[in-house]
């Protein structure tokens, strides 16, 4: 079963990697990243997906364990309470690894770099209203590639029509 798992999560790895890592020219240009930055920011995202991914397979054999407690009899409540720490701990330590990488991320930054940030904090601040304009028919979305053909598919209207009859 662990090979399986390894398995998994190299293939996982492998065809995350790419897109993972490499920041998205758009970003790169809006930015204006310079080729030491990119090489920077390529080697920090590398090394916090390296991370994720032996913690995401140490959350896998913990949850295993915690699934073998669970059918025992009688159940050993340390056992598994001390598993369900283990996973809180994880994600608190990925969190942090997290919040180290987007501090470690800004500070490859020029001042005028950051100022650009700015505004797409702001975008995403209004992102939730802006989505539900769209879903109750105030505006229309842009038209991009993964929207063209979606439309308002997405959405659920909070009002309850009754059946015309």
């Amino acid at each position: 079963m662990r090979s399986l798992l390894s398995l998994v999560l190299f293939f996982a790895s492998t065809a995350l990697l790419p897109a993972q890592l490499v920041i998205d020219s758009q970003v790169g240009r809006y930015l204006e990243l310079t080729p030491q930055q990119t090489v920077t920011v390529t080697r920090l995202r590398a090394a916090n997906v390296q991370f994720r991914l032996q913690k995401a397979e140490r959350m896998a054999v913990v949850n295993r364990e915690i699934q073998a407690e669970l059918r025992k009899s009688p159940l050993d409540p340390m056992a598994i309470g001390l598993r369900y720490v283990e996973l809180a701990t994880i994600d608190k330590e990925i969190a942090e690894a997290d919040a180290k990488l987007k501090t470690d991320l800004r500070a490859l930054l020029t001042e005028a770099q950051k100022l650009k940030l700015v505004p797409l904090e702001e975008a995403l601040r209004l992102q939730d209203l802006a989505n539900q304009a769209v879903c109750e028919g105030f505006i229309e979305p842009p038209v991009t590639r993964s929207t063209a053909s979606a439309g308002r598919a997405g959405c659920f209207s909070a009002f309850v029509r009754p059946n015309a009859q």
